[in-house]
């Protein structure tokens, strides 16, 4: 998870009564800083070419924060192991 704010949170229905499965929308801030390597602008361009699919010069996207899906096993930690059963998001 990250510290940015996120416009929707929808919980998915896993179909299982084990899982835990919800989404969050992108959300448009800058969450890196706004110095990006000119290397990473150039390694773009050697891949895809200079040009967006609009026809413009590409810039690089630096306040977009995607989607991102999220699936968890209830009572568990990230790492498999039994969640402590006081831990607030481990229920």
């Amino acid at each position: 998870m990250s510290q940015g704010g996120f416009e929707k949170i929808p919980e998915i229905n896993s179909q299982h009564p084990d899982y835990v499965m919800f989404a969050l929308s992108g959300y448009a801030a800058d969450f890196v800083g706004a110095n990006y390597p000119q290397a990473v602008i150039d390694a773009r361009n050697a891949e895809y070419g200079p040009r967006s699919s609009d026809g413009g010069d590409y810039i690089l996207p630096k306040f977009l924060n995607p989607f991102r899906f999220y699936v968890g096993v209830k009572g568990k930690m990230e790492d498999g192991t039994p969640a402590p059963h006081d831990d607030f998001l481990a229920r």
